[in-house]
């Protein structure tokens, strides 16, 4: 099925070359997506929301540009995003689980995101197996706000915990977007006791959300106020060298399991050199893991539209909320002042761009 072309479709772009801070974004004309180009399982979306996540500043910073790679379709130029709500437009030969008309929403496959075909634009490419329907109940922004952070948390959960049923956890940056995801989603799986760490403006927020202990770390020490609790997993949503070396205070003896979001260095810019430090590293923490220390493991997600479906299912239930920080419009100033949000590591919840 087609759309028709009418005039250049815009989006948040800066120039390939160039890396720093919010100031070298801004909304241009990029070329459409023409039905022509569509492959068998592609699908065009016209967006409604899509998010800003710390992976976005992470990589406008050049933290991680060694992962980059060519095949933007706006030669010079990268589009960056990953979540996204919006109607379809336009789909390929082959597709089958969307239509033109639906309103869906996803997150886009890794590799499009690291070639700068992102979401932040008023419309944009996916496959069909990044798309979800959006159920009608759900409003478009809590839709356009919630894949990375679902996926984050239910791979943490299902495949790195083996599932939260009956589990002590400890989730340390629990008002971060994974954080408030993974409490919720371990809450309604049946963890036992789940405790949280948050700065004291976000303590009822949290507890909000069925944390069952909330820590104030400006004023609270986690590894005191959890030491002989004998915890099954700590979940580390910021990371830092400290957290690994301190999980062995709280976690149960030669069981206990210590699942990283962020590497020890969150701001280190991703280079070869690192990427063998981090392995080195990892490989050294799993052997000591085999003489009683805690089991180290870092979080590697994608989209998954399984673990997609069950966190919709949840919100529809009741079960767990997406908690939105700020809405900013759709141009220059409003997505730059998204991204300094961000930045800045002090939101409630998260951050969105309304672009239709």
């Amino acid at each position: 099925m087609m759309k028709e072309v009418d005039m250049k479709p815009r989006a948040v772009v800066r120039d390939a070359a160039q890396y720093g801070g919010s100031e070298i974004f801004s909304i241009q004309d990029v070329s459409p997506i023409l039905p022509n180009i569509l492959g068998p399982n592609d699908v065009i979306v016209k967006m409604a929301f899509t998010s800003v996540n710390p992976a976005e500043v992470k990589i406008a910073h050049g933290a991680v540009r060694f992962l980059e790679s060519g095949g933007a379709r706006n030669s010079g130029w990268r589009i960056p995003g990953a979540d996204f709500s919006g109607t379809v437009t336009a789909i390929g030969a082959n597709v089958t689980k969307v239509a033109v008309g639906d309103e869906v929403l996803g997150e886009i496959a890794t590799s499009s995101i690291f070639s700068g075909n992102g979401t932040w634009a008023e419309e944009m490419i996916t496959q069909e197996d990044y798309c979800l329907k959006k159920p009608s109940t759900m409003p478009s922004d809590i839709a356009g706000a919630l894949a990375m952070v679902a996926h984050t948390s239910m791979t943490a959960i299902r495949y790195y915990m083996g599932g939260a049923g009956g589990q002590r956890v400890l989730v340390i940056g629990g008002s971060s977007g994974t954080g408030m995801m993974a409490i919720q989603i371990m809450k309604a799986h049946g963890a036992a006791f789940v405790a949280a760490t948050c700065s004291a403006k976000n303590v009822a927020l949290v507890q909000s959300l069925g944390a069952d202990l909330v820590i104030d770390y400006t004023t609270q020490d986690w590894t005191i106020e959890l030491r002989g609790k004998d915890l099954d997993v700590v979940y580390d949503c910021v990371g830092g060298r400290s957290h690994w070396y301190n999980c062995p205070k709280v976690l149960k003896p030669s069981w206990g399991k210590y699942i990283a979001v962020a590497p020890d260095d969150p701001d280190a810019d991703v280079s070869c050199s690192l990427l063998l430090g981090m392995v080195g590293g990892s490989i050294n923490r799993k052997f000591w893991s085999f003489f009683g220390h805690p089991g180290y493991y870092m979080v590697q997600s994608s989209p998954n539209a399984e673990y997609l479906a069950e966190v919709v299912r949840l919100h529809a239930d009741g079960k767990l909320k997406v908690v939105i920080d700020s809405v900013h419009p759709f141009t220059t100033e409003g997505v730059r002042a998204a991204l300094d949000k961000v930045a800045g590591r002090h939101t409630s919840g998260k951050v969105l761009i309304k672009i239709s």
